[in-house]
């Protein structure tokens, strides 16, 4: 049998990364991080918010892939109700690709998704807002890492 590591993607392979860890998360790491001169296509940075509001038997996915290299990004909500066998299942999914990339992401809209977000605090608390063109309505603010909105259609947080 080979030890060759498999290769999924040609801009990666998971050779060498058996008990690795991450580096530290530092409040610029909630921004972009600058593209080195000559980076592959595949360089990506992604933001991802998952939210679930277990009263409503809510769920909410909001992730973001920004493709530097390119200078493009890929952006997308899910909604759902319930336990769903995959994200294609969702109730609501709005997703859309090859998306112009913003300069920064510390206060940036995303009219394709009808979704703006605001870095109020690194690491610490950000503010979305959202309205689709299909009336879903969303606007919260995480803080710390907990996120709570309210429901899916008129959904309202208050950010302190």
């Amino acid at each position: 049998m080979s030890e060759r590591a498999t290769v999924t993607n040609p801009g990666w392979s998971t050779s060498g990364l058996a008990g690795a860890r991450f580096a530290p998360v530092l409040p610029e790491d909630e921004f972009l991080h600058p593209v080195a001169p000559g980076a592959h296509y595949a360089t990506t940075e992604t933001s991802y918010w998952g939210f679930c509001v277990p009263e409503r038997d809510l769920m909410a996915e909001i992730y973001i892939w920004f493709h530097p290299a390119l200078g493009t990004m890929s952006a997308g909500i899910l909604l759902f109700r319930g336990k769903k066998p995959s994200s294609l299942a969702a109730d609501f999914v709005h997703h859309h690709h090859f998306l112009p990339m913003p300069a920064q992401i510390g206060n940036y809209r995303i009219d394709a998704i009808g979704l703006q977000i605001e870095v109020i605090e690194p690491l610490k608390k950000i503010r979305m807002r959202c309205k689709t063109r299909s009336g879903i309505c969303l606007s919260t603010c995480c803080s710390r890492a907990r996120c709570r909105p309210s429901d899916a259609r008129t959904a309202t947080t208050s950010c302190r």
